[in-house]
């Protein structure tokens, strides 16, 4: 997994908000055990999370995944 320098500024483990729990959720809706609306909501907080700790907003990973599909 892709680490973004601003997610240093997450604790590694911590129920709500840490590292382990958003890779945890994402792991879930990747492998289908979370699906439809409920892992709409849990993008949406993921991404929540990790813009206030200072991480890439939508459009800035947009961005950079256009950009390396562009470099493939």
């Amino acid at each position: 997994m892709e680490r973004w320098p601003e997610m240093d500024t997450l604790p590694l483990r911590d129920y709500e908000v840490g590292i382990n729990h958003l890779q945890y959720m994402c792991q879930r809706i990747y492998n289908g055990t979370v699906s439809g609306d409920k892992a709409v909501l849990w993008l949406g907080y993921i991404q929540g999370v990790v813009r206030a700790a200072g991480g890439a907003t939508v459009d800035e990973l947009r961005e950079s995944l256009m950009d390396k599909k562009k470099n493939d």
